[in-house]
Parts: C-alpha cells; structure tokens; sequence
C-alpha cells in the first residue's frame, strides 16, 4: 500500500471500529503504544490519534503527541517531533474549524487547547465531519465514558491552533 493522507482516514475508521466493538473508555491514564492501549481498553483524544499514526509506521511505539493548555504541541517520546515532521508538516492555524472549512483537507490532524481530533471531510449536507476520541464520543460524555460515537459531525467553537498536514 503506498502512503498517503488518506491512509490515516482508513486506519482511523479501523482503530475507531476496534474501540467501540471492545467498549473502551475515555481516560487520561493510557498507554504509550497500542500494544499497551489494546490492554487497558483504554484512549483519550490524542493517544487515539497518535496509536493510528503508530499502527502506520508514522510514529514508532511510545511515541505521542497532544496540546497542552497553554495551547502548545508536546512531544513525548525521544525523536517523536523529528519523526512526524518527516512525513507531516505544522501549521499555524487561530481559527475555528468554520472558519478554516475552506482550507482543511481530509486527513489533517487538528489540535486544539486540551484537544486533537483529524478531519474526516465534509458531509452531503456540507456538515464537517471528524474522528474524535474526546470525551464527547462516549455514552457518557466524561471521563470513564465507553465510546460509541467516534466518528461524527462537530460544530466546535473552539479555535484550531495548529494543524499536522501530508506532505504527500
């Protein structure tokens, strides 16, 4: 299979499928790799991302990423920014979702304040639509939520600060 933005868009519909066939819950406390996440049947927003990315070679294991709430990107795991951004490259966003509909592609991982989700595309009823592992994609809405809605449409306020785009 080669490579390409879209590769994301596939794993993800298949980590997402395995979450909530297994009934996993939203946590803080997860695993580093999805080796350890299958164990747990644990997830948050980023690792969720993040266990795609491992799952594709993109990341090695132990390697994750999220935004903090000073609304800036941290790297855990040693070459972690090095190792994305030899296949993804970082930018600057300030906008909503709505307001940056135009310029997003499928495929882009977003990262908010205390938040990452990838963008699927938009839907026939020109609504945006994502792969979130956030607390909002659970029967419960919080922490300790099984999830069950990962893919769905989100009409967030919150501003994108940075996007992760294909170089492809």
């Amino acid at each position: 299979m080669t490579m390409g933005r879209l590769s994301l868009l596939v794993k993800a519909k298949e980590i997402a499928n395995y979450m909530q066939e297994h009934k996993w819950r939203y946590s803080q406390n997860v695993s580093n790799t999805w080796g350890g996440a299958k164990k747990k049947k644990v997830s948050n927003c980023a690792s969720y991302v993040c266990y795609c990315l491992q799952e594709l070679k993109l990341l090695k294991p132990g390697q994750l990423f999220y935004c903090n709430k000073k609304s800036q990107l941290v790297f855990k795991g040693t070459g972690t920014k090095a190792q994305i951004l030899k296949h993804y490259k970082l930018i600057k966003v300030g906008k909503t979702p709505a307001q940056y509909k135009e310029k997003l592609l499928p495929g882009d991982i977003c990262f908010y304040c205390l938040h990452t989700n990838i963008f699927a595309g938009v839907n026939e009823k020109e609504k945006m639509v994502w792969w979130d592992a956030g607390k909002a994609g659970t029967n419960t809405k919080k922490t300790n939520g099984i999830f069950n809605n990962i893919h769905r449409i989100i009409n967030s306020k919150q501003k994108i600060v940075f996007i992760l785009r294909w170089k492809g």
